[in-house]
This record gives structure tokens, C-alpha cells and sequence, in this order.
């Protein structure tokens, strides 16, 4: 029996979808990480990074209408992550990304990227300082902790860039506001948001199922 053209093309779909986590009709992408016979989750990592990287410039390639990143990682690699972030940030469409599960270390700072950023009403929400292992002479390992000190300051730019506009921080200056998550991740090691709290701290926009994102549909319009 013959296969349909509709058939077909439903399976290609499919197959881009899982395989490629792309899906080119409806300008969704999928963000996780690599699937393979581990059964532990990689998280971020260049498998991650590469995949987002071409399909947001095949995406970007004919027109800049709205994308929507479903995002469900726990975090991972930080120079991974700010190449997923930088392909994000300059891309000319409007990027939503919808995350889902646990946002946590890379993958919170990759969701401030989005022009929209919204959690699922069950996800949690977690900041950190993140890990270093130093094995090396100790000119070496000086760098390498110098290096780590640059990259937490630049975590922290990009939080309080976009918590500058949250509920919780009306009045704070920029400085202020570094200073308050600073000494949260200090304190509790791993801070811990609901999505509700997230949205109120200015980590995140919104919560699914609010007025503006109620559809996946309301998350791709222009």
C-alpha cells in the first residue's frame, strides 16, 4: 500500500520534531538535552548549543515572524549556555521561550535571552553559583578561578537587567539588585523560586495560563 503524500508528510514532520527539534510550520523549536542510551540527563552542553544555533538561523532565514523555544533543561555547560544565549539574543524575530520542569543554573540565565519569557505553573525556579574543579599548577588554577569570578559577574548583569523591571525590585538600582541575589545565592547556596515568585522577583514575565499566554498559539503572535 502506498504511503499518502499527507502521510508522508506528517512522518517528516514528526521526525524533525524529535530528531531535529524543529518544527518549521508552526516556528517551534525544542530545547533539551541530547537523547541518547544514557539514561541520565546531559543537560546544556555543544550537542544542545549547535542544534538551537542552526535552527534559529534556518528559522531567521526568510522571514522574522515570532518563535517559540519549548525549553526543558536542567542547565549544564556555561559556555555552551551563552552560545545558546548569544544565538537567541540576536536573532531579528521576537523569541518566546516557554520553559518547562526545572529552570536551574544554565538554564536560568539562557531564559533571560528571550524577548518572553514564561514558565509553566509547576516549574521551579533556581539560581546558583555554579561548580569549578581545578586540577593544574597553581598559575593555572589562578586563572582559571579568575576566569569563574568574570563569568559570575556577568551572571549577575544579566539577572539584574531583566529583574530590574520585577515587582520585588521597583526602586532598586542595578547595584542594589546584583547585591540582593549576590548574597541570596551566597546564603541559601541554591535559591529556590516557584513560578509565581520568579515572575515577581522579574526572573521570568509570566506563568502559563495568565491573561497574555493562555495558548501555545497567544505565544506565536506578533
Amino acid at each position: 500500500m502506498n504511503m499518502s503524500r499527507n502521510q508522508f508528510l506528517r512522518n517528516e514532520l514528526v521526525s524533525a520534531v524529535h530528531e531535529h527539534g524543529i518544527n518549521i510550520h508552526t516556528r517551534e523549536l525544542y530545547l533539551h538535552g541530547h537523547i541518547g542510551e544514557s539514561e541520565e540527563e546531559p543537560g546544556v552542553d555543544y550537542r544542545m548549543a549547535v542544534r538551537l544555533e542552526k535552527n534559529l538561523r534556518l528559522l531567521s532565514k526568510s522571514t522574522t515572524l515570532p518563535i517559540l523555544i519549548h525549553m526543558h533543561t536542567i542547565g549544564g555547560e556555561w559556555h555552551d549556555g551563552m552560545g545558546i544565549y548569544d544565538a537567541i539574543q540576536s536573532n531579528p524575530s521576537v523569541v518566546t521561550i516557554l520553559a518547562y520542569g526545572s529552570i536551574s543554573s544554565m538554564s536560568s540565565v539562557i531564559f533571560q535571552a528571550a524577548d518572553f519569557r514564561v514558565l509553566m505553573p509547576h516549574s521551579e525556579f533556581m539560581t546558583h553559583y555554579g561548580s569549578i574543579s581545578v586540577e593544574c599548577n597553581s598559575v593555572s588554577a589562578k586563572s582559571a578561578i579568575d576566569w569563574n569570578e568574570r563569568c559570575n559577574k556577568i551572571m549577575l548583569g544579566i539577572y539584574a537587567e531583566k529583574c530590574k523591571d520585577g515587582e520585588r525590585f521597583q526602586g532598586y538600582s542595578l547595584t542594589r539588585i546584583k547585591k540582593f541575589i549576590d548574597t541570596k545565592m551566597r546564603q541559601k547556596q541554591e535559591w529556590y523560586l516557584n513560578s509565581r515568585e520568579a515572575v515577581e522577583y522579574g526572573f521570568a514575565d509570566a506563568v502559563f495560563g495568565d491573561d497574555e499566554c493562555q495558548s501555545f498559539g497567544a505565544l506565536l503572535e506578533e
